[in-house]
């Protein structure tokens, strides 16, 4: 039994050691498969915000000679300081300074205004959903900076009246009490200069149901197989899934025209 003893000791150090080693090699394929299935989906990741930034991108690459950025912010409330706070609130939220179309140059379109191209382009798409059975109209076009300018400050003001029964003063906007307020009202409402409706490239699109426009039948009619239908006539979503922060909470109903070409080449 003596001389037994230390073969039987020496064979269990031996087999323990072997399924240690067996077990790390284990644990260094799965951290090698974990690893790797890491790197896949930061690729995947990488590819789609990639695709996504490349979408929204594609608005501001529209070649248009009555279309020019916007160089100078305009006046938001006309106090420098209250203007200069609710701008960089704006930018915070993923605003920037927006195209801006020649006025001389746009065109009416079911009492709205947008470039020619844009008119266009509508008039095919709407025409091509109301032979599939869908309705497609136009809610939103062109909008001036006089325009943004009164639709956020009545809404601002509104809020305040809410919040604490008056209208913010530009001495409160100053000292950041209406922080909250300005916050709240550009999840829906552009500062005038940043709003991509300046450009007369982007339109609003509703039909006449109640619904959230995305459970809508034209919202189905323009995302089908990766938004093809809106992609034809030259349309993009302003707002493409899982795109970086532009500001305003995403909006389903806003598109953009980029040409028909583009808009293809960025479906694919």
């Amino acid at each position: 039994m003596d001389d037994k003893e230390p073969l039987l000791l020496r064979f269990t150090v031996a087999l323990v050691l072997m399924s240690v080693a067996v077990y790390a090699f284990w644990l260094y394929q799965a951290d090698q498969t974990a690893d790797d299935a890491g790197v896949n989906q930061q690729i995947v990741n990488s590819e789609s915000s990639t695709k996504q930034e490349a979408i929204v991108a594609a608005f501001y690459e529209v070649d248009h000679a009555s279309v020019a950025q916007t160089e100078e912010p305009p006046e938001i409330t006309g106090d420098e300081e209250a203007d200069e706070r609710i701008r960089e609130i704006a930018v915070q939220r993923g605003y920037r300074l927006q195209l801006q179309a020649d006025e001389a140059d746009l065109v009416e379109v079911d009492e709205r205004r947008v470039l020619e191209e844009v008119r266009n382009s509508w008039e095919e798409m709407q025409k091509a959903a109301l032979e599939d059975g869908v309705e497609l109209i136009l809610a939103r076009g062109y909008v001036s900076i006089e325009e943004q300018r009164g639709d956020f400050l009545d809404a601002l003001y509104e809020r305040g009246v809410e919040q604490t029964g008056r209208e913010y003063t530009t001495a409160q906007i100053q000292g950041g009490t209406a922080d909250t307020a300005i916050n709240a009202t550009l999840r829906r409402h552009a500062i005038p200069g940043y709003s991509k409706h300046h450009s007369g490239l982007v339109v609003d699109i509703i039909d006449s149901s109640e619904d959230d426009f995305r459970g809508s039948a034209a919202y189905e009619w323009l995302r089908s197989d990766s938004f093809a239908n809106a992609a034809e006539f030259g349309f993009i979503p302003s707002f493409p899934e899982d795109s970086p922060q532009q500001g305003m909470n995403p909006r389903a109903e806003e598109f953009v025209w980029v040409g028909a070409d583009r808009a293809e080449e960025l479906r694919q």
